[in-house]
């Protein structure tokens, strides 16, 4: 859990919900499509209503390029 909080924009809130559908590490989301994980992200907040607001494509791409910048 504490992994994702090395990636600019991700709190709390959205750790809960990455991990609800499948992140739950840095390396994760690299192996994501940005689109799949947004409407994923979407379908799993509709259901618990996890977040206040969904995390839109634009910022699952922006958090991506920050992990692919991570040193390794």
């Amino acid at each position: 859990m504490v992994d994702l909080y090395l990636i600019g924009g991700i709190g709390s809130e959205y750790t809960e919900i990455l991990e609800e559908v499948g992140v739950d590490t840095v390396p994760d989301p690299t192996y994501r499509n940005p689109a799949n994980r947004a409407t994923k992200l979407t379908e799993v907040d509709e259901l618990n209503k996890s977040t206040r607001r969904v995390p839109t494509e634009k910022e699952v791409t922006r958090w991506v390029a920050e992990v692919e910048a991570l040193p390794e």
